[in-house]
Parts: C-alpha cells; structure tokens; sequence
C-alpha cells in the first residue's frame, strides 16, 4: 500500500511546475558538464554549428508558415465556397436535406482537423526552434566562462 501511495505521489507531482523545473535543472547540469569537457576550439565549432541550426530552422520556419498561411487560406475558401453551395442545395432541394446537412458536417470537421494539424506542426516547430536556441544560449555561456578562465 505505500509503495502505491508513493507512486501515485510521484505520477501527480511527475507534472508539477516545481518537479519539471527540477528535470530541467537536472539536464541543464548534465549539458553543461558535457560542455565543458570539450576544448574551446571544440566548443566553438559547435557554437557555429547550433547558430547555423538556429538560423536555417528559423528562416524555413518563415518560408514555410507563410506557405502554409497561404495554402490554408486557399483550402478554406473553397470550403466556404462548398459550405455556400451545400446551403443552396438544402434551400432549393427541399427533399435532399440530408445530403446537405452530411455535407455541412464534413467539411466542418475536416476544417477542423486541417486547424488542429496545422497548429500542432507550428507548435512543434517553435518547441524545435526553443531548444536550438536554449542549446545554443548554453554553448555560448560556456565558451564565455572557459575564455575567462583563461584570461
């Protein structure tokens, strides 16, 4: 039973902003400790190697937004223009209300869907830009400390 208790206790805290802030400070730590067991010409290329990273993901992660933004907004015109259509097509077919209404629901769920998706790629994709640049900000700090070291 308090082995129960004690995992139960630790799935509920597992999701806690004190226990995630305390996972993270844990990898911070390893990362560093990594970094510093590289040389400065080592850390420096891999500085470079993270900034070119941060910098080819940020410019496609524009590109490909305004890409998206575009095709999406073509996609739902025409769902609009379907959407109309399959209201005149109740309104003027008195007889085939079903068809009309089936229609309506399917494009409003896949509309929904194509939202869903589309929002999960950008969040995915700014969690992927957040970590290149929080690895990036770390290479930085500790190339800067093992220069001073040496000064």
């Amino acid at each position: 039973m308090k082995k129960f208790k004690e995992k139960l206790e630790f799935y509920i805290m597992y999701f806690s902003l004190k226990e995630r802030k305390k996972r993270e400070y844990e990898r911070f730590k390893e990362s560093i400790k990594e970094l510093e067991k590289l040389s400065i010409t080592e850390l420096k290329a891999e500085y470079i190697d993270a900034k070119a990273k941060y910098k080819c993901k940020k410019i496609s992660f524009l590109v490909f937004g305004i890409i998206i933004l575009i095709v999406l907004n073509n996609i739902f015109k025409l769902f609009f223009y379907l959407f109309e259509n399959s209201l005149k097509f109740i309104n003027l077919k008195g007889n085939d209300v079903e068809i009309g209404k089936v229609m309506i629901i399917l494009l409003v769920i896949f509309s929904i869907l194509l939202i869903i998706l589309t929002l999960i790629c950008f969040v995915n994709s700014i969690r992927n830009l957040r970590f290149i640049y929080k690895n990036l900000l770390l290479i930085e700090f500790v190339r800067k400390e093992k220069e001073n070291k040496w000064l």
